[in-house]
């Protein structure tokens, strides 16, 4: 199913209706971005990094690479099946595990130098595997029987065996129409009880719909949280391709429409159901996505093919915004990992491999919070002055005093980076303000970061689409 899936993404032919307003690649910025040589042909469809410098990735024809050094290069390893590697991860440098397809189940305690086969059906395809501790695991995929769930509390020793179905009565389908069979394709868990499983459910003779459970008892039960769609919209195959939480009651999904907008999902609160994003983005194009990496609750990285090329577009606001990356490669980019919130490794088509780096990232954790008008992490505001002449940025929670460290960052929507002015800034009890010159930016969303002693505090837009120049 899943080569199915990549064989489709590879169509040359394939052409996604373009975004309104702007071309993604005029303007591009490359900086962020070093491109690694290939050391493979193949696609490369995982990425997981065990440590900061310990990271593996695999794909087409059991391919499986690894760098030692923080993903400066990279290595082949031994190829024990040519079946796809769909899903890797690794516990420590040396211990870690390989799913696939056609029952492709692989552990090794030596970095990869060898593998040990792990005894599963070879009509399972296997599309997941994550780790929330060093015992507790979970594995997910596809068989005759309907979607899979296993679950190991013993450092992949022992696994347990679920078959993940819809409750039709609970949620008023229909039986062999709505709950015929379902394809499990990602996962987010957040501890060893609570996770999220999404992928589609399939019917011979309707097509798809998009699929999401959850458990809150590490896997014992699984509730149906799916989005609710028309037995009309079918036929146009959307499935979700990527689940993540933000927190411990924030979720999102990523769903492939098939035709339509609505890509990104999000979770009510306590996470019970989603549904399609209300914010006015101005992101209006359809696209075919891959997947999704959240750094903390607001910023988050998607990659996928939009207006016919290759892309990674960011968000610093949970999808109310976003900026467009335009990586160095027209390769289709299936999968990423992060080694800290400022690196990150994106992997593709072809074998291709991308460093990013974006030291503005910063992402705060309430057990870290001090006391005091500081309790909580910085939040900011900006405000644009009528005559457009000069912007407010307002940043609070800010435990500063000197006014002369501060600086501010600012990028457009493709990324690049915009020399900015900075008038004068003042620091008061919680907050700080600084006036900076917008007066040459054109109509248009754009981004800025402040920086304060070298460090990230916060990152905040300007939205200047309701200001005309006379």
């Amino acid at each position: 199913m899943v080569n199915e899936i990549l064989s489709m993404i590879k169509i040359t032919s394939f052409y996604i209706m373009g975004l309104l307003g702007f071309v993604l690649l005029s303007g591009a910025t490359f900086g962020q971005f070093r491109q690694i040589s290939p050391v493979t042909p193949y696609d490369l469809t995982c990425v997981h990094f065990a440590d900061a410098n310990h990271g593996f990735a695999g794909g087409l024809m059991g391919t499986i690479i690894r760098t030692t050094d923080g993903g400066d290069s990279w290595d082949a390893l031994p190829v024990v099946s040519k079946t796809t590697v769909n899903a890797i991860h690794f516990l420590t440098p040396d211990t870690g595990f390989v799913v696939g397809e056609s029952g492709l189940f692989l552990k090794t305690f030596d970095g990869g130098t060898t593998w040990h086969i792990l005894p599963a059906s070879s009509t399972i395809d296997f599309t997941g595997i994550d780790f929330v501790n060093k015992q507790t695991g979970f594995v997910i995929g596809h068989s005759p029987e309907g979607g899979l769930f296993y679950k190991t509390t013993d450092s992949g020793l022992n696994w347990s065996i679920k078959t993940i179905k819809d409750d039709c009565s609970e949620r008023d389908f229909v039986t062999g129409f709505e709950c015929d069979d379902i394809y499990l394709m990602n996962m987010s868990f957040l501890d060893e009880n609570n996770g999220i499983i999404g992928g589609f459910a399939y019917n011979f003779n309707y097509g798809k719909r998009p699929f999401v459970s959850k458990t809150e008892d590490g896997g014992q039960t699984f509730t149906d949280i799916s989005p609710r769609f028309k037995q009309s919209e079918w036929f146009s195959g959307k499935e979700i391709v990527a689940v993540d939480y933000l927190n411990d009651h924030d979720a999102i999904a990523i769903m492939n429409t098939g035709d339509g907008t609505d890509f990104l999902l999000i979770s009510d609160y306590r996470i019970k159901t989603f549904r399609s994003s209300e914010m006015d983005n101005e992101f209006n194009s359809r696209g075919l996505y891959f997947n999704v990496q959240f750094l903390g609750r607001f910023i988050g990285y998607f990659t996928g093919i939009i207006d016919g090329h290759s892309q990674i577009i960011k968000t610093i606001d949970q999808g109310n915004s976003f900026m467009f990356l335009n990586p160095p490669t027209d390769k289709s980019l299936y999968a990423a990992a992060f080694t800290d919130v400022n690196t990150g490794f994106f992997v593709g088509q072809d074998g291709t491999i991308l460093q990013f780096k974006d030291k503005t990232n910063i992402v705060y954790h309430y057990p870290e919070a001090r006391s005091g008008y500081f309790a909580d992490p910085p939040y900011t505001m900006a405000s644009t002055k009528k005559s457009m002449t000069s912007t407010q940025i307002h940043v609070y929670n800010v435990d500063a005093n000197n006014e002369d460290l501060f600086e501010v960052i600012m990028r457009d929507r493709h990324g690049n980076e915009i020399p900015v002015k900075r008038f004068k800034t003042k620091i008061y009890s919680d907050e700080v303000r600084m006036k900076v010159k917008t007066a040459e930016l054109s109509s248009g969303t754009y981004f800025y970061t402040v920086i304060y002693k070298n460090q990230t505090l916060v990152n905040g837009k300007i939205d200047r689409t309701n200001f005309v120049k006379n």
